[in-house]
């Protein structure tokens, strides 16, 4: 139960600290920050002019088919056994699209893991990770141990630069019930410490 407070209390500290470090049309030309478990950040130099959120991409998915980068550089959260990750979609819409994978195995490990846990409402943890797609002002979409469910894949692992690539993909249902998303081609590069 402490393991489950302490990741759901780093989600929020995590939330707050992307949503004040995500780009929008302003930041354009200013470096992309990562920030981490430690709360540290380090600059991102990469550049991509052609972008509207320029930087090297760190993260990629579509949302019912409609596609989003991520061009922050980022740091998994660790709680062992366990870890969780954010990617924040680099939109000039002005609303955040954001998506909260945790309960990820710590240390990475290559393999495919299945995305099954609904993680709210003091739901009793089922082993596997969970997956929640969330928009600013909006929905709240949730993995579950039913019919929306998904997988997580660590398909390799960098020690010296203690990174790991990956994929992922998942089905979310709205807190009521009444929508549903589909995430697909998701690719990932996270920093793990």
């Amino acid at each position: 139960m402490k393991n489950i407070l302490r990741i759901t209390g780093f989600f929020v500290l995590t939330t707050i600290a992307f949503c004040l470090s995500s780009c929008n049309g302003d930041d354009n030309k200013e470096n992309a920050k990562e920030v981490n478990s430690n709360e540290e950040s380090i600059l991102n130099e990469d550049s991509n002019e052609n972008s509207d959120c320029p930087g090297k991409e760190y993260a990629s998915w579509k949302v019912d088919g409609t596609a989003y980068t991520m061009n922050n550089a980022f740091t998994v959260g660790q709680t062992p056994p366990t870890m969780s990750m954010m990617l924040i979609a680099c939109v000039n819409d002005g609303v955040d699209k954001t998506i909260s994978l945790s309960f990820i195995p710590f240390p990475p490990a290559v393999g495919k893991y299945p995305v099954q846990y609904k993680s709210m409402h003091g739901t009793k943890w089922n082993n596997t990770a969970s997956a929640v797609y969330s928009i600013e002002k909006g929905n709240n979409y949730f993995t579950d141990d039913a019919s929306n469910t998904g997988s997580f894949v660590i398909s390799s692992i960098d020690e010296g630069a203690k990174t790991f690539t990956g994929t992922f993909e998942f089905t979310a249902a709205s807190d009521d019930g009444s929508s549903l998303v589909r995430i697909t081609d998701g690719t990932y590069t996270a920093k793990y410490n």
